[in-house]
């Protein structure tokens, strides 16, 4: 927290989040941005987050598209994205991604009300 950082958030971090091996709180950096690729952490989803993906004020950045490689887990029981700093449109590759989960948070960042 408050550790004024940048940069790609990396896949470990993410798994260490999903494992729950220890709170991980990223809030209050400067932005982080997705990684490019993360579909390698598609079992992790599955197996350990219980279908739910909580990246919930982690002072997400940049684009939203990454998160479009879920639509190959099927369905997310929950995607939590509030409290991070996403602005403009949602990506049409997450729209699907969001149909299909059980629930989905997106509040307190600046999205575009066009989404």
């Amino acid at each position: 927290k408050k550790l004024n950082l940048t940069g790609e958030l990396p896949l470990a971090v993410i798994r260490i989040k999903l494992k729950w091996w220890c709170r991980v709180n990223l809030a209050d950096n400067n932005g982080l941005t997705l990684p490019a690729d993360m579909s390698t952490l598609l079992s992790d989803v599955r197996s350990y987050g219980e279908d739910k993906l909580l990246l919930r004020d982690c002072s997400l950045v940049g684009d939203m598209s990454p998160l479009g490689v879920l639509t190959k887990h099927g369905h997310l029981d929950r995607l939590d994205l509030q409290g991070n700093l996403f602005a403009g449109e949602v990506p049409e590759v997450l729209f699907d991604v969001l149909c299909r989960a059980r629930k989905f948070q997106l509040g307190g960042n600046r999205l575009s009300q066009r989404t």
